[in-house]
């Protein structure tokens, strides 16, 4: 998943990238060590019915600071579902997404 913020002002963006279990832009978790533009999300398997995906919200926080002070955008929310798929199918395992 790529964010793409600019500003004009001469201010420094920075990037939290948040996972949530529900589709809601508030009170999701920051991703540990995701502050880039850029976030690659796990795509490892918590569902325990391999017909049930696992499902994981995503947004970002992009912030400019300048003097002192801060203002930040978050973005859409960006659902991801992984499918635990058996072996011996043709699945796409992988699609890129800006």
């Amino acid at each position: 998943m790529t964010a793409s913020a600019k500003v004009s002002d001469g201010g420094e963006l920075s990037y939290q990238w948040y996972s949530n279990t529900k589709n809601s832009s508030s009170g999701g978790t920051a991703v540990s060590g995701a502050t880039g533009e850029t976030y690659r999300p796990s795509t490892d398997v918590s569902s325990e019915n391999i017909l049930e995906p696992s499902i994981s919200y995503y947004y970002v926080k992009a912030t400019n600071t300048l003097n002192g002070k801060t203002t930040s955008a978050t973005s859409r929310i960006i659902d991801v579902a992984v499918f635990d798929i058996p072996i011996g199918t043709n699945p796409i395992r992988e699609v890129p997404l800006t």
